[in-house]
């Protein structure tokens, strides 16, 4: 991708800024949680470069209560896993920890719809 900055000024002159190369950042490892916000209760979550293996779950609520926890495993050299959420947990903002069979903790804020 490649940008440059349009800059306006009071007077209602403009000039554009030097174009610059944009390169996406490439993830080494780690796990996201796709999309965000999340609807219907569906958790895709995408593994790469991770061990498999046993993988704890607990999703908490803005207060930093535990609304749920379970586990899966993680055995899918695609890196995809979808993990659905009771129908009883409402919408709101969450915090996703996953932890492995090592210790190795993951942190994301979700949304859900």
């Amino acid at each position: 991708n490649f940008y440059r900055i349009k800059t306006t000024f009071l007077n209602g002159s403009f000039r554009y800024s030097n174009i610059v190369k944009v390169e996406p950042t490439k993830i080494t490892s780690g796990i996201g949680v796709y999309p965000n916000p999340a609807t219907g209760k569906i958790l895709n979550l995408n593994f790469s470069n991770e061990t498999f293996g046993k993988y704890h779950i607990v999703l908490t609520n803005s207060n930093g209560q535990k609304v749920w926890s379970y586990n899966i495993l993680y055995n899918n050299s695609a890196g995809k896993i979808n993990v659905e959420l009771p129908k009883n947990i409402p919408a709101g903002n969450y915090h996703l920890t996953l932890i492995n069979k090592e210790g190795k903790i993951f942190k994301q804020a979700i949304v859900l719809l």
